[in-house]
């Protein structure tokens, strides 16, 4: 393996992070991203001495060693040996070498949770604590829910009178084409379902609905209530993200 130091590798990555509540002074929540990297070319140097060294049964155990221990910026976990560095150690071939790449602290809980909220159109809306983004993209369902997917998030699941009631509350934007809203249902067998396989067991139709017999629901954007439509009807779609 020592005649292959040195060469070019693929860069090869994986985010994790780690999040505790109340964790330390006036902060509520402290967040922390890992990255594992491997250069494109790598000296093949081992890290200089760690600044502290424990065994841990668990990778994820020894990044939350990191996330509570002031100063570190670098992880090596190998085998049982978990060790943290005051410093990142660049150019190092091996893929047990991870680093911090940031480190965030919230001092409530609506801060933390609109930071999760900030990325690909989606907005937070505090009073329901909903993570949404009306996408005027026209789409059937597969389309649909590969969309929300793409940007992190899946079909809109209202399964409650509080989620219905703050669809109620929105306004949806306009576009060419676009009247109404896909969300998360199906029809199959004469269940509607969610695409988690719970069963839907309250509606919120508008008047006259359902009245097509399709097997998916649309929210309508003049009652901002639920309406049958057909599973290859393109329609805009309403995303949101689990926080």
């Amino acid at each position: 393996m020592d005649t292959e130091r040195g060469k070019k590798m693929k860069l090869r990555a994986l985010l994790v992070v780690i999040t505790t509540a109340h964790s330390v002074r006036c902060f509520d929540y402290i967040q922390t991203t890992f990255k594992r990297q491997i250069p494109e070319v790598s000296t093949g140097t081992l890290p200089l001495q760690p600044m502290y060294a424990t065994q841990s049964t668990t990778r994820v155990a020894c990044f939350e060693t990191c996330h509570f221990t002031t100063g570190c910026q670098s992880v090596m976990f190998d085998g049982d040996l978990c060790q943290l560095y005051n410093h990142t150690v660049p150019g190092y071939n091996g893929d047990t070498l991870f680093a911090v790449v940031q480190r965030t602290a919230y001092s409530n809980e609506h801060d933390f949770t609109a930071s999760k909220c900030t990325e690909n159109g989606y907005v937070y809306n505090a009073p329901f604590s909903v993570c949404y983004k009306a996408d005027t993209t026209l789409a059937n369902n597969t389309y649909a829910r590969q969309l929300c997917s793409q940007s992190g998030g899946r079909l809109m699941v209202i399964d409650s009178s509080m989620k219905q009631n703050f669809i109620e509350s929105i306004t949806f934007p306009t576009g060419v084409g676009v009247s109404n809203f896909r969300i998360d249902a199906l029809k199959s067998g004469g269940t509607w379902r969610y695409a988690d396989g719970r069963e839907i067991t309250s509606f919120y139709w508008g008047t006259g609905q359902p009245s097509n017999g399709y097997p998916t629901i649309c929210i309508e954007m003049t009652s901002h209530k639920w309406n049958d439509v057909h599973v290859n009807y393109n329609h805009a779609v309403l995303c949101e993200k689990v926080l």
